[in-house]
């Protein structure tokens, strides 16, 4: 099968998917991006403007991290609890959250029991962040909220409860019932329709061989290629989020699709997914120690600039430097040396210095303000001056 037919093939796919079955249990969750400032009054304010920018139904009120900043939740269920007695609710978040729950399955009654103004960490259920004893009845259905925030950096949100019979715990999928009206129920299809197609979308990218990729990508519609896009930005943010490790290990597969993609002077690049590819690939070699680059070998860019000649003329420049150790690792001093790709040259140390922690920064230069895709990725590196 050819590499058109395949996007043809998952085109049609797309617009024969049939609309998601609705689960009876779980919590569903409204998101609303590019928040103010403001805290939960700005997430407040948000959704009594404009609706959510994504809807979608999850297990249980306990998210990581999205990779994303300055955005906000709205968690909503009807609660069931399994026996009467007293209850007790635990919030954990970064960085903002607060807990509602209704004396009904009604929204009228709801009332704020518990709340997090700032940093906790994960799963972190402390008296602090509580609601203190609430008497629930058996099988009632109770109507529940909770709001969360986030600004920047890593987030997440927890909410458990400890009640009769029942330990310290994240409150299970199977007590949340789920409830929705008719125009959230429509935007969590629109939402899943999405997440589907980008879905299927990141597993044909994946399948490509890098020598087709630019006729595939050239193949997909602008609707499909901002869809893309977008979903490669949200993978790398959430890898992200997840340390340097498994950043390394998962972004593995992009960084060998950027394989298919060679920018140069002579080649910039146009796509959007072929830019979110070789950002990503940079990202990838910027996490990379300075072993890991020389077990990678010569990066395929290097072809594009050119060889060093034998015959290369030196380039000198003689750089004094006026420091001490007490400012070291936080001091930077340009050599202001300049030279076009296939320039060799050579840096000599006074013996004093070698071993002493120097490093130097060798990179290229954009060539035009405002294309920097024409020689991606920025091969800028420290090397250390140790011998």
């Amino acid at each position: 099968m050819s590499i058109i037919s395949k996007a043809a093939v998952l085109l049609l796919a797309g617009l024969a998917m049939a609309e998601p079955e609705t689960p009876s249990h779980g919590v569903v969750a409204e998101y609303w991006e590019s928040l103010p400032k403001g805290g939960i009054s700005a997430l407040a304010d948000a959704s009594k403007s404009r609706k959510p920018d994504a809807v979608s139904i999850r297990s249980r009120i306990d998210a990581d991290s999205r990779g994303k900043d300055h955005y906000g939740v709205r968690y909503s269920a009807l609660l069931v609890p399994p026996r009467s007695g007293e209850y007790t609710f635990y919030l954990a978040a970064d960085d903002l959250a607060e807990l509602w729950l209704s004396t009904d399955e009604g929204t009228e009654n709801l009332t704020r029991i518990c709340e997090v103004t700032s940093y906790m960490p994960r799963r972190h259920f402390v008296e602090g962040a509580c609601s203190g004893k609430v008497q629930l009845k058996r099988n009632k259905k109770y109507y529940l909220v909770v709001h969360h925030v986030d600004a920047i950096a890593d987030e997440h949100v927890a909410l458990a409860w400890e009640g009769p019979g029942i330990k310290k715990g994240i409150i299970p999928k199977k007590h949340f019932l789920l409830t929705m009206d008719a125009t959230t129920r429509k935007m969590w299809e629109d939402t899943a329709a999405r997440e589907s197609r980008s879905k299927a979308l990141l597993q044909n990218l994946l399948e490509q061989e890098p020598e087709q990729l630019a006729v595939w990508l050239n193949s997909l519609s602008a609707d499909d290629s901002k869809l893309l896009d977008e979903a490669l930005l949200d993978a790398q943010n959430s890898y992200a989020a997840k340390g340097t490790a498994q950043f390394q290990r998962r972004m593995k597969p992009y960084v060998k699709a950027a394989a298919g993609i060679v920018a140069s002077p002579a080649s910039p690049v146009s796509h959007p997914v072929a830019k979110r590819l070789l950002y990503m690939e940079e990202a990838w070699l910027k996490s990379l120690s300075f072993k890991q680059l020389l077990k990678l070998g010569p990066h395929r860019l290097a072809s594009t600039l050119g060889h060093i000649p034998n015959k290369a003329k030196p380039v000198s420049v003689t750089q004094s430097f006026n420091s001490s150790g007490q400012k070291w690792g936080n001091e930077f001093v340009s050599v202001g040396l300049y030279a076009i790709p296939g320039t060799a040259f050579t840096v000599k140390l006074p013996p004093e210095l070698v071993s002493k922690g120097l490093q130097m920064k060798v990179g290229h230069h954009f060539p035009e303000k405002g294309r920097p895709l024409v020689c991606m990725p920025d091969n800028s590196r420290w090397f250390p001056l140790d011998t």
